[in-house]
């Protein structure tokens, strides 16, 4: 069955059991904050029910100083509401935005987990998206929206309450508000979710043509393609435009509803308390109390009604985002270095997305501690196999196992990035998360490159303090491939796999790089894709791959002195060198 182009989106059920998990330690706040929102929406009734005691004592013509009590209950509601509602402010969006971090961080970990070709057949746009309009979406949400909603709602219970408890009659004009309001938000909801996920595709495949249009600039121009290409970029816009509008008529659609709904409560209270009043059921003051608590509820509802489109659409991201999460590889966990592990690769069938294989029915055992070394002519399948060794593809058929299940695999390709910092902390990022102090990782640091042959170090302006990468010093090819491979010996895994990890040194430093690379898997299980013949003197065994099979298995020796394929490679670089 055929891989879903895009990456899925989170049901409603994985998306409360992930928020679930990640607000562990963190309901409290939340907690808090619904009591101080609940002290201050009881607090907030105190100026409108005082109003109401002023308008009775005008009308029974009390004396000024009636008017004492109402003016101080005014003055202590007004202070400690303003008290309360700073403290929800602080633990609402704490809660909130903790479980957006934690959500982030999960994400981005499974995406890196993620398999390679399922990434490339989703576009690398829908990823990306997701790390960040999406989490952004998200965040700004639970900075802003969600503390407001959580507010309204509880403001809106209490108020509702208060109304009904100045009598029941009150109730009726509310309950058919209510039921105007249920209908409009509940049409929203059923219409707008497939409008907004259509608008994130949109948006998607729209980063995802201006990102190949960009990485792929100078094709673009070595053949002509600029109109192509913006036309192409130009459609891809209009599709997210087209989608984001009828977004916003959704939104518009609602709002009006709900002005309907609003004008039915503001009207029906009204009425109602006429009706109380000259039937000498309510006194004037209680029916002023009910108007003026049913209209500070507008304003926030207005506010947060206004929101629900950002709301809908960040529930839409949210599943996006745990989507990716729910969509990670439950992989076993990494075994600490103890002892190298054996690796057995029996009958492996693998092809790129809907292509034809590229490697055909290939067995291939390596021992525990053994080096092999693949060698062919370029396109024989030698990255393919590594990279399903190192579990970044999944093969249409057969296995590999590895003894003990779990051992901890490094890759180490030609593509190797530098990052910016210090190089101290750049090589330290193969060493374990329960590394030591500072000065035993720097010592460590400093061991594994002197390991790999990186003297040039010492002539660095501050050494390993030196800034590297885009922003500091930048390395050469076999500068940048040394702090790989001193990488990879702080990581100390069971199994490393070099994917022509020493090709872009050059001649002048291919024998040092050689060297490197005998020092990394020197007591490792290690599977080597040979760019030259030279390295074939690290090998145990040599693998020889022709149009994605094995046709060769032996000792370096054994395949020189027989009349195979190898033996043929061989002789040529040997002439040559």
């Amino acid at each position: 069955m055929s891989t879903p182009r895009w990456l899925p989106l989170a049901t409603p059920a994985h998306v409360r059991q992930e928020v679930h998990r990640a607000a562990r330690g963190v309901r409290g706040y939340f907690v808090a904050a619904v009591s101080v929102i609940i002290v201050a929406s009881l607090l907030d009734l105190a100026v409108p029910m005082a109003t109401g005691w002023i308008v009775d004592a005008a009308r029974a013509h009390r004396p000024p100083a009636s008017l004492l009590t109402p003016a101080i209950v005014m003055a202590v509601a007004v202070i400690g509401s303003g008290i309360c509602n700073g403290a929800a402010q602080a633990l609402t969006p704490s809660f909130f935005t903790t479980i957006v971090t934690r959500l982030r961080e999960s994400m981005i970990e499974s995406g890196l987990g993620l398999d390679q070709q399922r990434v490339e057949r989703a576009g690398t746009a829908d990823l990306v998206s997701r790390a960040s309009d999406d989490v952004t979406a998200v965040r700004d949400a639970a900075n802003g929206a969600l503390p407001r909603l959580v507010n309204t709602m509880i403001m809106v219970i209490v108020s509702i309450g208060a109304i009904a408890s100045l009598h029941p009659l009150f109730s009726v004009p509310l309950l058919i508000a209510s039921a105007l309001y249920g209908l409009a938000i509940k049409d929203f909801l059923r219409t707008a979710p497939p409008v907004y996920q259509a608008e994130r595709r949109a948006s998607t495949t729209q980063s995802q043509h201006i990102l190949s249009t960009i990485h792929g600039l100078d094709v673009v121009r070595a053949f002509g393609l600029e109109n192509l290409r913006t036309r192409t970029v130009a459609s891809g816009s209009w599709q997210a435009i087209r989608w984001n509008l009828r977004g916003r008529f959704l939104g518009n659609t609602l709002i009006v509803r709900l002005l309907a709904g609003e004008a039915v409560a503001t009207i029906g209270v009204a009425w109602t308390g006429y009706f109380l009043v000259t039937t000498d059921r309510l006194s004037v003051g209680a029916a002023a109390t009910a108007i003026l608590v049913l209209l500070r509820l507008f304003s926030p509802v207005r506010f947060l009604l206004m929101f629900l489109n950002t709301l809908q659409a960040a529930w839409v991201c949210l599943q996006r985002i745990v989507g990716v999460i729910q969509d990670r590889h439950e992989e076993p966990a990494a075994t600490e270095h103890t002892r190298p592990a054996s690796v057995r690769i029996d009958g492996l069938r693998f092809g790129y997305q809907d292509g034809p294989d590229v490697l055909h029915e290939v067995s291939l055992e390596i021992p525990a501690g053994h080096t092999m070394v693949l060698v062919g002519e370029s396109g024989a399948g030698k990255s393919t196999l590594a990279a399903l060794v190192a579990g970044l593809l999944e093969p249409r058929s057969g296995e590999i196992v590895m003894s003990p299940n779990g051992a901890r695999t490094v890759l180490i390709s030609q593509e190797i990035h530098t990052f910016s910092g210090s190089l101290l902390d750049d090589v330290a990022l193969g060493l374990p998360a329960s590394a030591d102090t500072a000065d035993q990782v720097r010592a460590a640091v400093q061991e594994a490159l002197a390991h790999v042959g990186a003297e040039w170090v010492d002539t660095l302006p501050n050494r390993l303090d030196t800034m590297v990468g885009r922003l500091g010093t930048q390395l050469s090819p076999a500068q940048a491939q040394q702090v790989a491979l001193a990488r990879a010996l702080l990581a100390d895994p069971s199994i490393i796999i070099l994917d022509e990890a020493t090709a872009e040194a050059g001649s002048s430093k291919a024998a040092v790089l050689d060297q490197a690379a005998t020092e990394v898997v020197k007591g490792r299980t290690a599977l080597v894709v040979a760019h030259r013949l030279s390295q074939v003197a690290m090998a145990d065994e040599v693998a020889m791959m022709e149009d994605g099979r094995i046709v060769e298995v032996g000792t370096p020796e054994q395949l020189r002195n027989a009349d195979g394929p190898f033996a043929k490679l061989w002789q040529v670089w040997s002439d040559q060198h």
